[in-house]
C-alpha cells in the first residue's frame, strides 16, 4: 500500500490524499516531474499511479512476465522525466522503460547485477548507477545491452545508491556505513 499526503504549508499531513493498493510490499516511490504520476517499486514489480484518480498501471516491461515473480527494490526516473529504470531481482539486470508508452527501451545483459538493490541516475542523466553485490556505473546515453559497466569499489555490500541534486556526489549505503564518492574523480579515473 502506498499513501500520499498533502505536504504544503498549513495542510494537515495526517489526512491522506489518496492510497494506492499495490497488493504487496512497496519499497520505493518516485514522482514524475509534473507531480501527476507516482512510480512505485515493490515485491510485485514497478507500477505507475495517477495521483488524482488512484488508477494504477503495472509497468510490465520493467519485470518478468508475471508481476508476482518480479521484485524491484528501487526505481529511478531519468531527469528528462520520460524514462524509469530498475534493477530487478529474478532478472538480475537493469531494465529501462518509457513512461509514456510503458515499453521497454533498454536492458542490460542477464545476470549483470548480482543481488540488485539500488538504482539512480546522475543529475544530468548521463550515468546510471546500480547497487547490489557491487556498485556499477552505466553510460545512460548508449545501449545497456552492449556495455560492460564500470565497477566502483566500495566498502561492504551496497544496498542503495543516490546522487546529489548538484550531480557531483554519489552516496552508497551498506549495512553499517554510507560512502560518498566525488563523481568528477570517478569521471577522470574511468574515461
Amino acid at each position: 500500500m502506498l499513501t500520499l499526503f498533502d505536504a504544503t504549508p498549513g495542510a494537515t499531513p495526517t489526512t491522506p490524499l489518496v492510497t494506492f493498493q499495490q497488493g504487496k510490499r512497496v519499497f520505493d516511490v518516485e514522482f514524475t516531474l509534473d507531480g501527476e504520476q507516482v512510480v512505485s517499486a515493490g515485491e510485485n514489480g514497478v507500477w505507475m499511479w495517477n495521483r488524482t484518480t488512484a488508477e494504477g498501471k503495472w509497468l510490465r516491461e520493467l519485470g518478468p512476465e508475471e508481476p508476482k515473480t518480479s521484485t524491484s527494490f528501487r526505481v529511478a526516473l531519468h531527469p528528462n522525466g520520460q524514462l524509469a529504470a530498475t534493477a530487478t531481482m529474478g532478472a538480475e539486470r537493469v531494465l529501462v522503460c518509457d513512461l509514456s508508452t510503458g515499453d521497454r527501451v533498454d536492458q542490460s545483459q542477464q545476470a549483470t547485477i548480482l543481488q540488485p538493490s539500488g538504482v539512480a541516475y546522475s543529475a544530468d542523466g548521463r550515468w546510471l548507477y546500480t547497487s547490489g553485490a557491487r556498485i556499477l556505473r552505466w553510460d545512460a546515453r548508449t545501449s545497456l545491452s552492449s556495455q560492460v559497466p564500470v565497477e566502483i569499489v566500495s566498502q561492504g555490500e551496497p544496498y542503495s545508491v543516490r546522487t546529489s541534486l548538484c550531480g557531483r556526489y554519489l552516496a552508497a549505503a551498506t549495512k553499517t556505513n554510507v560512502t560518498l564518492f566525488d563523481t568528477t574523480r570517478l569521471d577522470a579515473a574511468t574515461e
